[in-house]
């Protein structure tokens, strides 16, 4: 006798308050009901991987803790340095995070400069 999967039904929408990435999740918390292994540091939005014939998570996003903004885990868009911290909060307490915390969000804006300005120039945009 085949053992059932438990079903997985949606809970709602998350939509990154940053980057407008908008997709269903199917659990907020930090402990994923099909995964022992699974423990998060934080409340986290997360959905299943679409990809995956079993139900394995995909941890999309949580809120800021200083602003209780929605954002998703891109680097563009949050940072987890404890707890979870928009890029808007981030630059405006620049001073309290450590230098390596602040080494990596310079590093990932010259990136998105770097992207962007490429993709200006593909467009044909002088």
């Amino acid at each position: 006798m085949a053992s059932k999967k438990p079903l997985l039904s949606k809970k709602g929408l998350f939509t990154c308050n940053k980057c407008g990435l908008s997709t269903s999740f199917y659990y907020f918390g930090r402990n994923w009901p099909f995964s022992k292994s699974l423990i998060t540091l934080e409340d986290a939005y997360i959905a299943r991987d679409p990809f995956s014939s079993d139900p394995t998570p995909l941890i999309l996003g949580s809120h800021c803790v200083s602003c209780n903004s929605s954002v998703c885990v891109s680097p563009s868009c949050s940072v987890f340095y404890t707890k979870r911290f928009c890029v808007d909060c981030v630059q405006e307490n620049w001073e309290e995070f450590p230098t390596e915390i602040q080494q990596e969000v310079l590093k990932l804006k010259e990136k998105d400069q770097k992207a962007s300005c490429t993709t200006t120039h593909a467009k044909g945009n002088h």
